[in-house]
């Protein structure tokens, strides 16, 4: 029997060993699994921040694309007002050369008729000088007088066949009507 127990005494020794060993690895495993579960809340807490950076970040990207989207409709808004000005402004530039043209055309049509009616009134003035228009109230004078003269010596003439007439004794009284009418209306 002690044979027995001392066997049984050097299996609980060889536990006890392997016991004390096995204590000694559980401790490091237990050391190590605790570091393993603080690394592994470090990189919860850090799984965590970067999701919710992530989740940030989505929404960031989300109201960047929405505000680039309204950006992009408005710069495509403000091409086309600018297209429309542009081609307005081309518009009224094409309206401005041809309204240019026709000023341009009306002044030197103005300038011409002006630098003929210049020709006309200097040529006038050469004619129808101070004493060519003296000389021109004097010739219209003594032709009126020449006239006056032509007439009187006809009325002189007429009034002595009437009395020719009247003196031969033909009856020409129409006749003689006519000729006062007509002398009246001469001396009118």
């Amino acid at each position: 029997m002690a044979f027995q127990v001392d066997a049984i005494l050097g299996s609980v020794s060889e536990l006890e060993k392997e016991k004390a060993g096995k204590d000694v690895i559980l401790t490091e495993l237990t050391s190590q699994r605790l570091k393993l579960q603080n690394e592994l809340q470090n990189v919860r807490d850090k799984h965590s921040k970067v999701a919710v950076r992530h989740t940030q970040s989505e929404e960031n990207l989300k109201l960047n694309e929405q505000k680039s989207l309204e950006l992009d409709g408005l710069v495509n808004n403000y091409e086309r007002i600018n297209e429309n000005k542009r081609s307005s402004v081309n518009k009224l530039t094409e309206e401005m050369e041809t309204d240019s043209s026709i000023v341009q055309d009306e002044q030197n049509s103005c300038e011409d008729t002006l630098t003929e009616l210049t020709g006309r009134f200097r040529s006038a003035i050469s004619f129808y000088g101070c004493t060519s228009l003296n000389d021109q109230l004097e010739d219209n004078n003594e032709l009126k007088e020449n006239l006056k003269l032509k007439f009187a010596e006809r009325l002189v003439k007429l009034a002595d066949l009437k009395e020719k007439l009247s003196n031969d004794g033909t009856t020409v009284s129409d006749d003689l009507n006519i000729i006062d009418e007509e002398s009246q209306a001469l001396t009118l």
